[in-house]
């Protein structure tokens, strides 16, 4: 089979990336091996550049040039299919509790004056405590005041993804489910087709769209992080929305549908592809939204899921070209694929066709992470819904990069006045019991291995007698916080 351009993926970035593709004249095939694993369909589907106050100028600068695509880019998807995205303009509000607001500064009782604002956008409104329980009646008796985001909003991710994949079908796109990629055959810096359980397939140009799984065909500093969710439905008791607008908390968020449903979410959780729902991170999002919003309590639950954020260490996209001139990448897009999707197809579909490349994907581009100079892993962080670092690992990917001959220069490492002669720092989880990671550990000749110090405290599964496994005479143990699900719990476990 042989296209003009081949999709790697068939999520929400690969579908979009196609159809805009196609509707600028390209003959397009989408390849995906499950869309129903994809990060989108487990979203909640906020538009939030300004409610998720990004720090970063370049991404915050993408996220709202996607922001304002939003409208006409929606209203175009459903021409082409007669079907509704859910696109919903209904802004967002950020409440802020008595207790641990950065607002604190102005007394409970006397929040009549607006704080410091955030760093956001001019039509962001401070909201006090009386005119907030006015405008969205029901909240917390805790809130004593909160932002109120106008030009933020959402989508219903399914719908929109259904809408895409019916976009890309009426289109005459070719998209092919069920095809797992075994490999990328590459000559000269140049791609010459992808091996697959159905056969090579061949393109002029290809796009990697492979969300949490781009690692494993590309050395990308991609990583799953999964998020747990779960919805309630209104009861049909009610007349009206009792909640019209998305409510964005510390660390939880609650996105009403106008067909009742109300989304809650979501967990973030830095621990591979562990699929499942467990009973604390449903527990853990189900007392923060009550406290948010207390009826909640009394609305019935009508589903519970997961999925996995692709995230990059810096939390921000790889999108662009790649090393290979026919290959451009779009991953890595953690928290914010859904509000990305049309700017990464907008940007992606100008490199692939017009070899055009906008000023700002060069803040984006995967050599970031590959320094071939540098023989310092990268650290990494898991953060939770309200951006708090809540866990601490290392990524070694950049030393895959580098030759034999920097490894032969390399000097006596020295940190906190202790040498080692070794650089190589190995990780104790993951493996299928404590005798094979002993003997990784003895064959690799580290002498310093990390541990979640967490899941060696409560005996998490492969971590139970680790603690004992190891001669601490001869290895250095880099403690991590991973296996904590709050920053307060990350803290303690570090100190």
């Amino acid at each position: 089979m042989t296209s003009d351009i081949l999709i790697i993926g068939g999520g929400v970035i690969g579908l979009a990336t196609a159809i805009e593709l196609r509707l600028r004249g390209a003959k397009v095939t989408a390849i995906s091996r499950n869309r129903k694993a994809a990060a989108a369909t487990a979203a909640a589907g906020m538009l939030a550049p300004s409610a998720e106050r990004i720090a970063n100028t370049a991404m915050l600068q993408l996220c709202n040039r996607s922001l304002y695509l939003y409208p006409d880019w929606t209203r175009k998807l459903e021409e082409i299919t007669g079907l509704d995205t859910g696109y919903w303009t209904c802004g967002i509000l950020a409440p802020v509790f008595r207790a641990g607001g950065a607002e604190d500064a102005v007394e409970a009782g006397e929040l009549n004056s607006s704080p410091s604002p955030p760093s956001s956008p001019s039509s962001v409104i401070w909201l006090n405590k009386q005119t907030i329980h006015q405008y969205q009646p029901g909240l917390g008796e805790e809130v004593i005041g909160g932002w109120w985001y106008s030009e933020d909003a959402q989508v219903d991710n399914r719908a929109l993804f259904q809408t895409l994949l019916n976009a890309a079908e009426n289109l005459g796109i070719e998209i092919t489910e069920g095809i797992t990629v075994k490999g990328i055959i590459q000559q000269h810096g140049v791609v010459k087709g992808v091996q697959t359980d159905a056969g090579t397939l061949r393109a002029s140009k290809y796009v990697l769209a492979t969300g949490a799984w781009s690692s494993q065909l590309f050395p990308l500093p991609v990583r799953p992080v999964k998020g747990q969710m779960l919805s309630v439905k209104i009861p049909l008791s009610s007349p009206d929305l009792p909640l019209s607008r998305v409510l964005y908390g510390d660390d939880i968020y609650i996105v009403p549908r106008r067909d009742g449903r109300i989304i809650i979410g979501a967990t973030c959780e830095d621990m591979g592809f562990t699929p499942g729902i467990t009973p604390v991170g449903i527990q853990t999002l189900l007392q923060a939204a009550i406290r948010l919003y207390p009826q909640l309590q009394n609305y019935p639950i009508e589903e519970l899921w997961w999925g996995f954020r692709p995230t990059t260490p810096d939390e921000l996209p790889i999108l662009g070209n790649s090393w290979c001139k026919n290959l451009i990448f779009a991953t890595g897009h953690h928290r914010n694929g859904i509000l990305l999707t049309p700017i990464t197809a907008e940007l992606v579909a100008d490199v692939v066709l017009e070899e055009k490349s906008d000023s700002l994907l060069a803040n984006f581009h995967y050599s970031r992470f590959h320094n071939s100079t540098s023989t310092t892993p990268m650290l990494t962080s898991s953060v939770n819904a309200n951006g708090n670092t809540s866990s601490l690992s290392l990524q070694n990917n950049d030393i895959a990069q580098l030759s034999i001959q920097d490894s032969i220069q390399d000097k006596t490492l020295i940190i906190a006045g202790k040498e080692f002669t070794s650089r190589l720092m190995t990780g104790t989880g993951k493996y299928r019991n404590i005798t094979e990671m002993q003997q990784s550990v003895t064959a690799s000749q580290c002498q310093i291995v990390t541990v979640a110090v967490r899941r060696v405290q409560t005996n998490a599964p492969g971590h139970e007698g680790l603690a004992e496994a190891l001669d601490w005479n001869k290895i250095w143990m880099l403690p991590n916080t991973a296996g904590c699900t709050t920053a307060e719990e990350a803290i303690r476990v570090a100190r």
